[in-house]
C-alpha cells in the first residue's frame, strides 16, 4: 500500500511539473483555445471535473485529488490556488486574474477544530487580482468581484462586490446571454 502510495506521489508530482513547464513555455502572444497536454493529464489523474475549453497559467495548485468541478469556458490566471477540503464547483464562463485562492477548509476559532464547508461559483463570475474565497461561500451568476476582495459571506447574482470583507458595492446591469468568454476574439457563449 505503501509503495502505490508513493508512486501515486511520485506521479503526480512528475506531472505537475511538465504541466508547469509546458504553461510557462507556451507563447503567450499566439492563443491557444485550450489547456495543454500535461496540464490536461495532471487534471485527470487527480480526478478533476473539467469541461472545455479551460484556459490555466503556471502556478496552479490543486490541494488534492477529487472535490474539484470547473465548468466549461474557464480561465484561471497566474498562482491560481485551490484548496479543496470540501468540494469546489465553478461554474461556466469563469475568469480570474491572477492569485486566486479558494479555500474550503476553516476550523472553530474557539476550539480550533478542524471543518471544511463546500464552496459553489456560479456563472459568467469574473474575480480580480488576489482574491481570497473562503470556505462555505456561494457566488451568484453574473458576478464581479473587485480586486484583493476577502469573500467571507455569499454574494448574490447580478452584483458586484469588493473589499475586504466584501460586500455588494452596486448591482451589475449585463444585457442578458452576453458573450462574457471569448476565446481570442471568437464568441464561445452557448
Amino acid at each position: 500500500m505503501k509503495k502505490k502510495s508513493w508512486l501515486t506521489l511520485l506521479r503526480h508530482a512528475l506531472l505537475h511539473r511538465l504541466a508547469e513547464a509546458e504553461d510557462r513555455f507556451w507563447d503567450p502572444v499566439k492563443p491557444r483555445n485550450n489547456i495543454g497536454f500535461w496540464r490536461r493529464r495532471e487534471l485527470r489523474a487527480m480526478n478533476v471535473q473539467f469541461g472545455t475549453p479551460l484556459c490555466t497559467r503556471p502556478g496552479l495548485f490543486v490541494f488534492m485529488p477529487g472535490n474539484l468541478t470547473l465548468g466549461y469556458r474557464v480561465g484561471l490566471g497566474h498562482n491560481t490556488c485551490l484548496f479543496n477540503h470540501a468540494p469546489i464547483h465553478i461554474g461556466n464562463d469563469f475568469l480570474s486574474a491572477e492569485a486566486l485562492h479558494i479555500n474550503t477548509g476553516t476550523h472553530d476559532p474557539v476550539t480550533l477544530i478542524p471543518s471544511s464547508s463546500p464552496v459553489t461559483i456560479g456563472d459568467r463570475v469574473w474575480c480580480g487580482a488576489r482574491v481570497t474565497i473562503l470556505a462555505g461561500v456561494t457566488i451568484g451568476d453574473d458576478v464581479v468581484i473587485g480586486a484583493g476582495a476577502v469573500v467571507k459571506d455569499n454574494i448574490p447574482p447580478n452584483s458586484i462586490a469588493a473589499g475586504v470583507p466584501a460586500r455588494v458595492i452596486r448591482p451589475l446591469n449585463r444585457p442578458p446571454s452576453p458573450p462574457v468568454w471569448s476565446a481570442f476574439g471568437r464568441s464561445t457563449s452557448s
